[in-house]
């Protein structure tokens, strides 16, 4: 098998294996979707637990942190932290109290999270909030927002 043949068949077991793609020929599909499943959940694991706040939601979180995971791949460099940070944003968003507090408190440095300064708190704590009533008050706007296709 030459290289690239090679390098072109471990792109499709990657890309099946990490971002849904279509199976690879000749490797058996229920294989792939056990090991799919594992990297999935070791990456829920890994980025949960990189936020105690995060840990402390229990089991709720692990549904959320599936959803945010089907439409957003992992961070550049693959850190947990990083990917925990964001989807502590997704959840912020989403007017989570304890994402709210990690967003306010943190923000990221290329493949780190840094402590955010004191004057940067108040205004995306208000931004937040601001987003929450939003989406309580004109839900439909935010479901026409979220789902472009369906207006």
């Amino acid at each position: 098998m030459s290289r690239e043949r090679l390098l072109e068949r471990q792109y499709q077991l990657l890309n099946s294996l990490v971002a849904g793609g279509p199976d690879p020929e000749g490797m058996p599909a229920r294989r792939l979707r056990i090991v799919s499943r594992g990297l999935a959940c070791k990456r829920r694991r890994e980025a949960i637990s990189s936020w105690p706040g995060l840990a402390e939601l229990k089991g709720q979180v692990e549904d959320w942190f599936d959803e945010y995971a089907a439409g957003h791949q992992r961070p550049a460099g693959g850190s947990p932290l990083l990917d925990g940070y964001q989807f502590s944003c997704w959840l912020a968003e989403r007017g989570v109290p304890v994402a709210l507090h990690i967003v306010t408190r943190c923000r990221p440095f290329g493949e780190s999270i840094e402590p955010r300064p004191f004057w940067e708190r108040g205004s995306l704590r208000l931004m937040y909030a601001l987003k929450s009533w939003r989406q309580r008050q004109y839900p439909e706007y935010t479901l026409k927002k979220s789902l472009p296709a369906l207006s």
